[in-house]
Formats: structure tokens, sequence, C-alpha cells
């Protein structure tokens, strides 16, 4: 089931969502390999990266979060920022090694709404845009975006086509807002609200448990593609199933992992432990 997604051609609809500590290298090349048709980095700071090629960065972690390999492509990179001038500087240093390039204006996270990146940006499209047209204007590499319905309340449908008008190239939307986090429900109906309102591509976020209802979800016209979170967290073989793949045993997904772990060796301990609870989680 072939699908496009910012002018990429993908081998199946559903995408890995970027989680931070989960979608490390090892973790989005297991999920490549059982089916997924697309996926992100974790989310990196622009700034981290910025003060990182001046200098005067503390650590260099965040350019873990930006590395990939030849067989993990189509990927795209996610990037956060406050300003556009550090912005520019990441995508200068990553784009080169991604498919395209992701900001996120999504993230509920305190630590990363306190600092008027993520989510905090839904509160001013001005800002949020304008963000948007910088990336355009300086990556030689689709821009697309992934937001939430809007802070306390939905919005984005009052300003969605103008981050079109920006020249983005794909948006993901997960439905709900950012004071929601991950509680309550996602909110689909307003999924398809926003894919009638734009002519790129859509991808829907939120609540998805199983591969019945990636293809439901497509069929009945909510997306042109399905991002996987946590369920893809706890079982990475949905993947396999939404691809009509044969779906592997528990444990031989966790002797790729550890072998995917061991072959690029920049995932450490903590995050290695994160992933296999999650993978363990329900048994």
């Amino acid at each position: 089931m072939h699908s496009t997604y910012a002018g990429l051609r993908l081998d199946s609809p559903a995408v890995l969502a970027p989680m931070s500590g989960v979608s490390t290298l090892p973790f989005r090349l297991l999920c490549k390999e059982l089916g997924a048709g697309l996926t992100f980095t974790e989310f990196a700071s622009a700034i981290a990266i910025a003060r990182n090629l001046e200098g005067r960065a503390s650590n260099a972690k965040v350019l873990d979060r930006v590395t990939t390999v030849k067989e993990e492509h189509p990927v795209g990179v996610q990037l956060f920022a406050p300003e556009e001038k550090d912005l520019i500087t990441a995508i200068e240093f990553v784009e080169k090694d991604f498919d395209l390039v992701d900001i996120n204006f999504g993230c509920p996270s305190p630590k990363i709404t306190g600092g008027g990146c993520g989510a905090f940006l839904l509160q001013s499209p001005e800002k949020l845009i304008s963000l948007l047209k910088a990336a355009v204007s300086v990556s030689s590499k689709p821009v697309t975006c992934k937001l939430r319905m809007g802070w306390k309340e939905p919005v984005l449908h009052s300003f969605v086509s103008k981050i079109e008008d920006a020249g983005v190239k794909g948006i993901t939307l997960h439905a709900r807002t950012a004071l929601q986090a991950y509680t309550g429900t996602a909110d689909w109906e307003y999924i398809k609200k926003i894919k009638q309102l734009i002519s790129i591509p859509l991808i829907g976020n939120g609540d998805i448990h199983s591969a019945s209802e990636v293809h439901q979800r497509i069929d009945q016209g909510y997306c042109d593609l399905v991002m996987i979170g946590r369920a893809a967290w706890n079982h990475p073989g949905i993947f396999s199933e939404v691809a009509g793949k044969q779906t592997l045993p528990l444990e031989e997904l966790l002797e790729k992992y550890f072998a995917l772990c061991k072959k690029y060796p920049i995932t450490d301990l903590s995050d290695v432990k994160a992933q296999v609870s999650g993978m363990f989680s329900g048994m």
C-alpha cells in the first residue's frame, strides 16, 4: 500500500512518531525493518545544535538525536526552536542527511513550552508561521510541521491555510490541545476538518491502537497517512500488521533491537531500558 508525503514515495501509510527517549536510531531502524513507511528522529533543540556548532555546549548528545544511516531512508529530522536564527543554523547543519525537515509545534511538555517552543507557539500563529517561512527559505529539503489543535481550545483551523501558504509540504496533526497533553480522547473529526481546509498531505495522530484503525482512518477520508506513537512503543510489530507482513514474536523483536543498539552505540542505557519497558507493557 504505497503512499506519498511531502513528495516522498512511501511503502506504507504508517509513520513512526518522533518520541523523546523512544525514537532513537536503533528503534527507528527496527520499525523501518518491520514496515514503517516513514520515521522521524526524536525532536532536537535547534538552540542546542547551534551552541554545539559554536563550541559553547556542555554536551553533544543532541547530535546523536540527529544521526541517521542510509538504511533508514526515507526519514525526517524534527527540530524545535523559539527563534529563526537558531532554527536556520540547525537546518543548514542537519538537512543534508535527511529527506525532510519537520518543525515541532506540538510538544506539550512544560520543559519545552516554558522555553517558548513546541505547542506554546500555537498561541502565537504569526510567530509560528514566520518560523516556518524561515525554514522553507533556507532548506533544500521539504519542510513539514507537527501541530496540535491549539493551546487551550481548537484554533488551528483559523490559520492552517497560512501554514500551507508558507510553503510547508505536509502537516501532522495530533488531535488534542496542548493542555490536554495525553489525556482525554483524540478528536479525529477535527483532523478531518483540517484535511478539508488544505491541499497538502495530512498525517493524523492520536489514539491509534491497531492496523485496522490505520486503514479505516485513511479509507474514511480523515487523513492521508497515520502516525503511530505509544502503540508502536509498546508493539512495534504494528507496522508489520499495517504492511500485511508476518509479525515476529517479542523475543525476536528484542534480539533485533539489541543487535541494532550494539551496531549503532549512540543510545544510552536509560533509553534502552525505557524502550524495553514499553515493549513489555501489558505482559
